[in-house]
């Protein structure tokens, strides 16, 4: 009897110890769930948000649209983290301006009636693949796309990728495959263009691409990162059985570009000094400068250049000097170099 009490008495102190602590009464009766998602959004003309990584809670339809509440998912929805998004451009006080969601009757789910200030809405991605409804539940990690669409006609179709990011050499070719999706159905593109995308306006400039059977790939002069969405036209056959002609949307991809590997293309040796020669790196807006007195030894940088040459002074006679060089830049605060040069050695007159 006494050992009963003393683990009764146990139990009854650890349930007052942690109600005690901070946020314990909390965590107990919060069964809130909370995922990561990359987030992109647009129509076939307009970007409204690039993959942007957006953490979004279940319960935020419920809380900001109170008459759906039956309508949504235990997790978190898509139409939860269309929410998200529109509190993290928009501010949550402004929120209802621009988004709206409806149930349509017949319908499974929840619908938008609006967002980012289109009223013309309808096509929603998951990793490529379309959802049934705005309730379908999303995972950690999962790339969601939400498509409006220019005008009342509704036309425009789902554009896709074979990446979500790249990597390139500014100067070189980034090569890409494009398909549309008509509901599951893939079709290879009539025509496909990569637009360069101002992720703050939303404005897609049109890149000198080259198409042909859903492989495109396109240039990158500048280093940095840059961010991509495909457009197009697709011919296709519509439920009736009709030729339809329409454009496409979506596959919004980041693209980093960085510098080449530099070539150093003469050198020379004069009196106590030494001169090098490289070819022009796309993208550059400096190159630096490294030397060392063993070819296997410690290289340590004496200068950086905005030409495309250096001579390096008062130097030791008949001393061998080992060289490499390669391309700096920067873009968004970052500093980007490319690869160093072949070493070549000069032997100082």
């Amino acid at each position: 009897m006494r050992k009963s009490k003393t683990i009764l008495s146990i139990v009854l102190s650890l349930a007052v110890a942690m109600a005690m602590l901070p946020g314990a009464a909390l965590a107990a009766g919060d069964d809130s769930k909370s995922v990561k998602v990359k987030f992109a959004a647009g129509t076939p003309t307009k970007i409204h948000m690039v993959q942007t990584e957006i953490t979004a809670t279940s319960g935020l339809v419920e809380k900001y649209f109170p008459e759906f509440k039956d309508e949504e998912p235990g997790g978190v929805s898509f139409a939860d983290v269309i929410i998200a998004a529109h509190i993290e451009k928009y501010g949550e006080k402004n929120l209802k301006e621009h988004v709206d969601i409806t149930k349509y009757p017949g319908m499974t789910g929840l619908s938008m009636a609006k967002q980012f200030d289109n009223a013309f809405v309808g096509l929603y991605y998951v990793n490529d693949k379309g959802v049934n409804s705005v309730s379908d539940e999303v995972k950690a990690g999962d790339k969601l796309f939400a498509m409006s669409y220019d005008d009342f006609n509704y036309a425009g179709l789902y554009g896709s990728l074979n990446k979500a990011a790249y990597k390139v050499k500014a100067g070189k070719k980034v090569s890409m495959k494009v398909v549309a999706d008509n509901f599951g159905t893939q079709i290879v593109p009539t025509d496909a263009v990569i637009n360069e995308v101002n992720p703050k306006t939303g404005k897609m400039t049109a890149m000198k691409t080259t198409c042909s059977k859903g492989k495109a790939a396109a240039k990158f002069s500048k280093v940095g990162v840059h961010h991509i969405a495909v457009s197009g036209t697709v011919n296709y056959k519509d439920w009736g059985g009709n030729n339809v002609e329409s454009g496409f949307a979506g596959a919004i991809a980041k693209v980093t570009v960085g510098l080449d590997k530099a070539k150093i293309t003469k050198k020379t040796a004069g009196k106590k000094k030494a001169t090098l020669k490289w070819k022009k790196v796309v993208g550059a807006k400096s190159y630096q400068v490294y030397r060392a007195t063993k070819k296997d030894g410690k290289f340590k940088k004496v200068a950086t250049v905005k030409k495309l040459s250096y001579t390096n002074k008062k130097l030791k006679n008949k001393k061998n000097y080992y060289y490499k060089v390669r391309a700096y830049a920067k873009a968004d605060g970052k500093a980007y170099t490319g690869a160093f040069s072949q070493v070549v050695k000069v032997k100082v007159k």
